[in-house]
């Protein structure tokens, strides 16, 4: 995982400068490579788009609570997350915005810090996450040891060690 820290902003700019030198020598800029992405993309997307590449997004996403509760031969796991949404400025101000985004919830077997294969992660999926509290509640077949929200890293979160939790 990357935290908002010197080592991860050294990686995001190492990974953007190779993208942007491959595509300025395919003489496609940032502003033709937006152009045709919101081409294909719905409004929602387009929203995200922009969160991506036109505005310093940041999140602040973090489970509070995780409960299962055997129901027959299954299991009904019940995260509670808390989420937000902000837009910096680039001079340390940061504005709270509407948080309404499909994110990865995922549910393991093992730590996912010592996850191997994929028959480890037991549910994978998006759901839909708004600003505030969130409850999703999800059936699986077995007992998961750990529930993730973006445990992958997709976002940019203020602080990414508090969006997995042990069961």
């Amino acid at each position: 995982s990357c935290q908002l820290d010197e080592a991860c902003v050294v990686t995001w700019q190492s990974a953007f400068e190779i993208v942007e030198a491959e595509l300025n020598e395919m003489n496609l800029y940032n502003t033709d490579l937006l152009a045709e992405l919101n081409a294909v993309a719905t409004p929602e997307e387009q929203g995200f788009i922009a969160d991506l590449f036109t505005r310093i997004t940041l999140y602040d996403l973090k489970i509070t609570n995780v409960e299962s509760t055997q129901v027959n031969e299954e299991f009904e796991v019940t995260l509670t997350i808390t989420a937000a949404k902000y837009e910096a400025d680039g001079e340390g101000r940061e504005t709270e915005q509407p948080l309404n985004e499909l994110v990865d919830i995922v549910l393991f077997t093992v730590n996912p810090d010592k996850l191997q294969e994929d028959n480890q992660i037991l549910y994978k999926a998006k759901h839909k996450l708004t600003s505030g509290e969130n409850k999703i509640t999800i059936t699986v077949p077995e007992m998961p040891a750990y529930a993730g929200v973006d445990p992958f890293v997709k976002l940019i979160d203020r602080d990414g060690n508090d969006n997995i939790k042990a069961l």
